[in-house]
């Protein structure tokens, strides 16, 4: 359904927008109402606290965090910091991925899963095309089809990658919603590896998609290059106010 639910909402269920059926967290509703005096001042640019309670969620370095007004600016930002002349793409995905590389004057093609295989993507199909690639995008769990890709085929597409000098880029906006998260997600890797980046979202999972915050986890001398992109103040005061209960809100997380 496209709709948002204008018309006999209580009867409609909605699936155009793909967040938390569970709603706002209670935690980080109360933290809204406590912060809203943020709003009377200019955020910190660097977004410092914010960068400071994700090095520690994931002990990495807060030089290895960028973040973003939505993981969406993120995704705009990567091949215009990153002079992508060609992207690959493997889909069907978040047609996003495709309008950000050519907006910035990149070619965008694809290695497509089929819906006969249950859209599990064959890695054959993407080993193939990255020598034609400098950037790659693949969204894990990919949306909208569902489809996880194993952390060690992930791994294995990296490794050429490196060989080819092609940066894969893993949005990982829906991870959150798997039991086994941390032992799927490739954070720690890209907070370490050159040509490696991963795209979180807080947007989905703790249904806040009006509130706008991303993150981008990356070998920290590449995201310090592409922070230099950034419009000043992209991240709202309030936004940066509320993190920590957002990644606090434990009860919510376990009950989701």
């Amino acid at each position: 359904l496209k709709a948002q639910g204008r018309f006999l909402k209580d009867k409609v269920i909605d699936f155009s927008v793909n967040i938390n059926p569970l709603g706002l967290p209670p935690r980080v509703e109360e933290a809204i109402l406590k912060n809203i005096g943020a709003l009377l001042h200019y955020p910190d640019p660097d977004s410092k606290g914010l960068k400071s309670i994700i090095s520690a969620f994931y002990d990495i370095n807060q030089s290895n965090i960028l973040v973003g007004n939505g993981s969406i600016e993120l995704i705009h930002l990567i091949p215009r910091a990153l002079k992508a002349r060609n992207a690959l793409i493997v889909g069907p995905t978040f047609s996003e991925y495709e309008f950000a590389v050519r907006s910035n004057g990149a070619r965008a093609f694809f290695a497509q899963a089929q819906e006969q295989d249950d859209f599990k993507i064959g890695l054959h199909k993407i080993k193939k095309s990255i020598p034609k690639a400098d950037l790659i995008f693949l969204c894990n769990p990919n949306n909208p089809t569902g489809y996880l890709m194993p952390k060690n085929e992930l791994l294995d597409i990296f490794y050429i990658c490196k060989r080819y000098n092609t940066t894969l880029v893993i949005d990982e906006a829906f991870i959150d919603f798997l039991l086994n998260e941390k032992k799927i997600t490739l954070v720690t890797e890209a907070a370490k590896y050159n040509r490696l980046f991963v795209i979180r979202s807080l947007t989905k999972f703790f249904a806040l998609p009006g509130l706008r915050l991303g993150y981008l986890v990356g070998q920290r001398r590449i995201i310090g290059h592409i922070a230099k992109f950034q419009y000043p103040w992209n991240v709202n005061s309030l936004a940066q106010a509320i993190a920590e209960d957002v990644f606090k809100a434990i009860e919510y997380i376990n009950l989701s």
